[in-house]
């Protein structure tokens, strides 16, 4: 316990190795984050890494070349300037963006927790190993590391910076006699500026953050001795305090225009998107479904809840149990224990939605920049700071009163609880699009749009890497929100080429310079054998003919299927593709639907796809299909009459019987075998449990003409008794009224047999 870097480096390193695990285990081939926000955030850094060497195509911090020429696009999402030096350290180095991206998330989690360690150790004077699981939980949280997706999260040492050099000034400053006043003003203003420099490399922790300290300052002034401490310093620290908010003011005159700019463009978040993200009571208990320990508890949150991704907070039970005991010994033992305490309750309380009620209405009415806000959840990476204190207060006490092993085994539990599988995705096939794509880019164009087969975001990300790789202008691009009136956010390949010269004469750009980039693969549909009118829960089965038009091989070992690209669901999501398809090779996918139970005319919406990669194409243009009620009658074949049923009334379990039925033709249309009429299983439907879900008929039958089927049951397996239900159909066309319910067959055990045993 008494080596103090030791420890500290021990369980940096361990935290590092387990946030990023997949990128270690595979060499390198991984990179933190997702294809998307988090290529996005390291495309900003990138750019800002450009901007500070004053390339031509990044002169301006603010127009990064996306969205071209639209201007101040960086005002829509974070700029991350502040992390670039972090990141262009590895970029000077000689490594390529990939690996220096890779890098910098973990030196940006590790400045995490030697920051928090160093609060911890100087000024709030805890001990090393309780210092050191404070730093841990900080920057290795389930939380936080649930937030691998959105990089820019990961990094909130500037802020915590700006906390320490607070705290110390607080600790020289608010005694009788204040020590060394000169260098505590200084960390005053020191301590302002992290702050406002934390806002340029995340809004999010740079707001949420400043929240927090006012509510801290806040409740502060209503607690009667931390009132006088905080009149104390800011008398003893006027100048620091003063001279601080002017350079930090402006530092923040360009952010602070920028992005006024731009929320001018956008309008105000209406409170319905906030209030989505508004996390639970239950949500504060909810892990997330990547955590190594408690992933199956996700489903806390439920599962069609539009914004549950933002909704799962928990610190792991032992933890927060832990946290929560160590602020209740702070706010006996520790100075600050109260301050401490109450700020994280306070937080917790302003971000809960309780049968939609909540305090953060007031906030989002009142508080200076909360109308951007939209995932409030995050404030838990602010009150992650009480819940680090409050382990290492409970540290502290387990050992000066004499358990350390009982310290120990607990932080073993809650290192455990925060292990989780993070977001990550291919480097090597990201660098393959966007080689081809670069290829793709003729040398004279100085601003391009590219159209590929992938999702208009995805083909968005990699246009953009791909003009960094050309130095050309894309104008497609991906940001926090779309620009108004950007009109290819959604469109599909082949409606593009129109509105490029509107889009960039708009924008005061020049048409003449733009060039259209089409890498797009294509299929065709050749043919398809597709009902048009279903029944509400109805089976039947489709039959598409593809031909690839592309110059790729569909592969089934790069999961390329056929996938339904509609909201509608089918009973089926994805066909698998029978064998591999070459280019101009047709493939035949034969599968069956289930009609939904919403009736309506609905697009039957199919696409080839890539899993995890790509969509191929977009809607192959099947046709619609017309979904009736489940008791709508088949057009024709609007009635059965049963005449008469010789159905036993008990069976034993697995034997056979006979059943005949004689049934009417009361419908107006005949009943033919060619048109694969037949008697079908009920109660459940198309049930095997009698030995078949068919019985076909003996002939055709004319309207009121009779019928006699006779057919072979078997009693199910298990003892019970059993519906014996059946109904009219026609395949591929639905059910005919009414359902034949004829008992319920009671199903005895079969009768054990004696014998000699030997």
């Amino acid at each position: 316990m008494t080596r103090v870097p030791g420890i500290a480096l021990l369980l940096c390193l361990l935290g590092v190795g387990m946030a990023n695990l997949p990128v270690l285990r595979d060499g390198g081939r991984s990179v933190q984050g997702d294809v998307l926000d988090g290529r996005l955030v390291h495309y900003f850094l990138e750019h800002g890494y450009r901007w500070m060497l004053r390339e031509p195509l990044h002169a301006s911090l603010w127009d990064p070349p996306f969205f071209h020429p639209m201007r101040n696009a960086l005002a829509y999402s974070d700029t991350m300037v502040a992390a670039v030096p972090t990141y262009g350290m590895f970029r000077v180095a000689g490594l390529p963006p990939d690996t220096s991206f890779q890098l910098w998330v973990m030196a940006a989690m590790a400045a995490t927790f030697w920051v928090t360690w160093a609060l911890a150790r100087w000024p709030l004077a805890l001990p090393p190993f309780a210092a050191a699981m404070a730093g841990f939980l900080l920057a290795f949280a389930g939380p936080r590391l649930a937030q691998m997706g959105h990089p820019q999260l990961l990094s909130p040492h500037l802020a915590l910076g700006g906390l320490l050099l607070g705290a110390l000034a607080v600790r020289d400053l608010h005694g009788d006699v204040p020590t060394h006043p000169a260098r505590a003003n200084a960390w005053l203003a020191g301590a302002l500026m992290c702050l406002a420099l934390e806002l340029y490399a995340s809004v999010y922790l740079g707001w949420l953050t400043g929240f927090g300290l006012l509510v801290a300052v806040g409740l502060g002034l209503v607690l009667g001795r931390e009132r006088a401490i905080i009149r104390r310093v800011a008398r003893r620290g006027a100048w620091g305090l003063g001279g601080g908010a002017v350079l930090a003011a402006i530092l923040l005159v360009p952010f602070v225009d920028h992005y006024r700019e731009a929320a001018a463009q956008l309008g105000p978040r209406p409170w319905a998107e906030v209030s989505c993200f508004l996390p639970s009571p239950l949500a504060w208990l909810t892990p997330a479904p990547e955590s190594w320990l408690y992933g199956g508890l996700a489903g806390l949150v439920p599962v069609d809840d539009p914004c549950r991704v933002e909704k799962s907070l928990s610190l792991g039970y032992v933890t927060l149990a832990a946290s929560l005991l160590g602020l209740a010994i702070g706010w006996r033992r520790r100075p600050e224990g109260r301050i401490v305490a109450l700020t994280g309750l306070a937080l917790v309380l302003f971000a809960t939605s309780i049968a939609g009620v909540t305090l953060w209405w007031g906030v989002y009415q009142v508080v200076p920049g909360a109308i951007a806000i939209r995932a409030v959840g995050r404030i838990v990476l602010v009150a992650l700071v009480p819940a680090a204190l409050g382990l290492a207060y409970l540290m502290a006490h387990l050992e000066t009163t004499g358990r350390r092993r009982l310290a120990v085994a607990l932080a073993g539990v809650c290192i455990l609880e925060q292990g989780m599988t993070t977001v990550h995705h291919e480097r090597n096939e990201m660098r393959s699009r966007i080689t081809r794509a670069a290829a793709a880019i003729p040398p004279s164009c100085r601003a391009f749009f590219l159209v590929t087969e992938m999702h208009p975001v995805h083909t968005a990300i990699t246009a953009m890497w791909a003009g960094l790789s050309r130095e050309a202008a894309s104008i497609n691009g991906h940001s926090g929100s779309w620009p108004p009136g950007y009109p290819f956010e959604r469109l599909a390949p082949g409606t593009v080429d129109a509105r490029i010269g509107r889009w960039v004469h708009a924008n005061g750009g020049r048409p003449s310079e733009t060039c259209v980039v089409h890498t797009a693969v294509r299929a065709r549909l050749v043919s398809a054998d597709l009902p048009r009118t279903l029944v509400a829960g109805q089976r039947a089965r489709v039959t598409l003919v593809v031909q690839n038009l592309g110059p790729r091989v569909w592969s089934r070992e790069r999961l390329v299927r056929l996938g339904s690209a509609s909201d509608v669901a089918w009973g089926i999501g994805r066909v698998e593709l029978p064998h591999d398809v070459p280019p101009d090779g047709l493939v035949t996918f034969a599968f069956d639907i289930v009609a939904p139970e919403s009736p309506g005319t609905i697009p039957f919406v199919w696409g080839i796809v890539e899993e995890a990669v790509e969509w191929k194409t977009e809607d192959l243009g099947v046709g619609t299909v017309t979904i009736l009620p489940g008791d709508a009658p088949i057009e024709g074949y609007d009635d059965v009459r049963l005449v008469s049923a010789d159905v036993p009334r008990s069976m034993e379990a697995g034997a056979q019987a006979h059943v005949r039925l004689v049934l009417r033709n009361t419908g107006s249309r005949p009943w033919r075998t060619a048109h694969l009429v037949r008697l079908g299983a009920q109660d459940p439907q198309d049930s095997l449990q009698w030995g078949l879900g068919r019985v076909e008929l003996p002939h055709d039958v004319e309207p009121g003409e009779l019928v006699t089927i006779v057919f072979d049951i078997t009693a199910p397996g298990v003892p019970g008794a059993y519906p014996f239900s059946w109904q009219m159909l026609r395949e591929g066309l639905g059910w005919m009224p009414p359902v034949l319910r004829l008992g319920a067959i009671t199903v005895t055990p079969t009768p054990a047999h004696g014998g000699v045993s030997r």
